[in-house]
């Protein structure tokens, strides 16, 4: 799903709340070359002295200055944690003009679900838990946004991109076709058989893997692009199923995933 985000170039007492780039000082390291069974991971952080240290975490980054290009300002920090979960989305600024961005890079910290931890504080019921309600709970206790935002301690960082709704492979994106992966078990622009339930509706489609995102962990694990805008946007809030997913391979062709 891509949403739409009103923002502005400069900073103003509304909007405040930066949509960064990649900071200039996030270090990754790559270790197959040395430990070929690490191929799937890479360590994030910052030098500090001669030690890599882990980077800041989403309440750290929000009290110190992030050295990185600022792409826009928003006026909602709710809607800046729901765009860096969604990966991308369509910024309109104030002068008309509409900017595309996507998903580049994150701190290195694992991905935390705060509808996890609302659910633990007895804020909501875990079967009622959706982008929806979530929201809604926030707007209700503004007082507690920084408390249930931070619980999650990983940060997305974005780029500007030319095509609207473009996933990792930096190729448009197509409504119900296009699904978000953990590329650690499913490579980037595999074609998959999808099987699932959704929502009163079951589905059984060829798909292909064109995305990722923080939220998206694990083998049997993905997020349907449903397309842009508010029905779009309300029906994958609530986007919640089970599914089986099978990987399709020319005959006798063999993935190391």
């Amino acid at each position: 799903m891509s949403q739409n985000y009103e923002v502005h170039l400069k900073k103003t007492k509304k909007y405040k709340y930066p949509i960064h780039e990649t900071p200039q000082d996030l270090i990754i390291v790559d270790l197959s070359s040395i430990y070929p069974k690490l191929k799937n991971y890479r360590l994030r952080g910052k030098i500090e002295g001669n030690k890599l240290v882990p980077y800041d975490t989403r309440k750290q980054s929000s009290s110190k200055h992030v050295p990185s290009k600022i792409i826009a300002y928003t006026d909602s920090k709710i809607d800046l944690f729901f765009l860096e979960i969604q990966g991308s989305g369509r910024v309109q600024l104030d002068d008309g003009k509409t900017l595309y961005i996507g998903y580049d890079n994150q701190n290195g910290h694992r991905y935390r679900a705060i509808g996890r931890y609302l659910v633990k504080i007895g804020a909501l019921k875990l079967k009622n838990v959706s982008l929806q309600s979530i929201r809604s709970w926030l707007d209700k206790h503004p007082s507690r946004v920084n408390e249930v935002l931070n619980y999650n301690k990983s940060v997305v960082y974005f780029k500007e991109r030319e095509n609207p709704a473009s996933g990792s492979l930096g190729l448009c994106l197509t409504a119900t076709r296009s699904i978000a992966v953990d590329r650690r078990y499913i490579p980037l622009g595999s074609m998959l058989y999808l099987n699932a339930q959704i929502q009163e509706e079951q589905v059984s489609k060829i798909v292909l893997a064109q995305d990722t995102g923080g939220a998206i962990k694990g083998a049997i694990r993905a997020d349907m692009f449903l397309g842009c805008g508010s029905e779009s946007r309300e029906k994958a809030g609530k986007l919640k199923s089970p599914l089986e997913l099978w990987i399709l391979l020319p005959k006798n062709k063999k993935v190391n995933i």
